[in-house]
């Protein structure tokens, strides 16, 4: 027992040290507020990958939140070999969640990933470690947004990667949770509450929020044209969408979405 536990401390003690290494690293590299130095930063760091130490980055999140402001997600992960059991490596994962313009970043935030056990079984979630921003530009950044969508943007909704747009996803085909929810305000008629949707930093609610105004205007209910030139200002974002179709889930591009949706209405 007393083994088992020393075990279980030094196997805990290293995790959090790697994830103390990396996650310095990261803030490190986004010290300077340059988007360049940090994916080049992370270029570096792949390449001293060795058999022992590999490490891996990927831009998983790239869109735009409004007029040329993006939000973009780098996920680095480092893969080191079991010195004793073949074939056997363990894996520490690291995010870089950021708002950026041009080559500047505006705003930058730091997890790792850890795990809770929930019901018997272990729950991934991301654990924050630093942030920094550039107060000046992200202050144009909020100015920006309520300019747009008449609004305060809700820093909290960003970076979310949980919400699918979709009709029909899965093996069952069942209808994705969000996609309940509009149909449900379709129903009711709320156009006020699908207005506040439209207004929202997370574009997959965005997409489901023009899909239902679309519907209610079919249904004979009056969308003032603020509104539908908000959908077209929308229609025009860079960057992807979570999307799904079955069991296929993909980004596809947010202004190739809304003319679907456009053409379907």
């Amino acid at each position: 027992m007393k083994i088992l536990s020393l075990f279980l401390l030094l196997f805990s003690v290293a995790t959090t040290t790697f994830a103390q290494d990396e996650g310095a690293r990261l803030t490190e590299l986004c010290k300077n507020f340059s988007l360049q130095e940090l994916e080049k930063g992370l270029n570096e760091l792949q390449e001293q990958s060795t058999e022992e130490v590999k490490y891996k980055w990927l831009c998983t999140v790239n869109r735009e939140i409004v007029d040329g402001y993006f939000e973009q997600v780098f996920e680095l992960t480092k893969s080191v070999k079991h010195p004793e059991k073949e074939g056997t490596s363990t894996l520490y994962f690291n995010k870089v969640k950021l708002v950026s313009k041009d080559t500047s970043i505006i705003y930058f935030q730091i997890t790792e990933q850890q795990a809770v056990k929930e019901d018997g079984r272990w729950v991934p979630f991301d654990q924050y470690l630093a942030h920094d921003a550039d107060l000046q530009e992200f202050d144009k950044l909020k100015i920006t947004y309520i300019y747009t969508y008449r609004i305060d943007l809700d820093m909290e909704a960003l970076f979310e990667r949980e919400i699918v747009y979709g009709t029909r996803c899965g093996y069952a085909g069942s209808e994705p949770l969000y996609r309940q929810k509009v149909n449900q305000l379709i129903s009711t008629q709320d156009l006020q509450a699908l207005i506040q949707w439209l207004k929202s930093p997370q574009v997959e609610i965005q997409l489901y929020a023009i899909d239902g105004i679309l519907t209610l205007k079919e249904q004979g209910v009056y969308v003032e044209p603020w509104v539908l030139g908000l959908i077209e200002t929308i229609g025009k974002k860079q960057g992807t969408a979570y999307t799904c179709s079955g069991c296929n889930h993909w980004n596809q591009p947010i202004s190739e979405i809304v003319e679907q949706i456009k053409a379907s209405h």
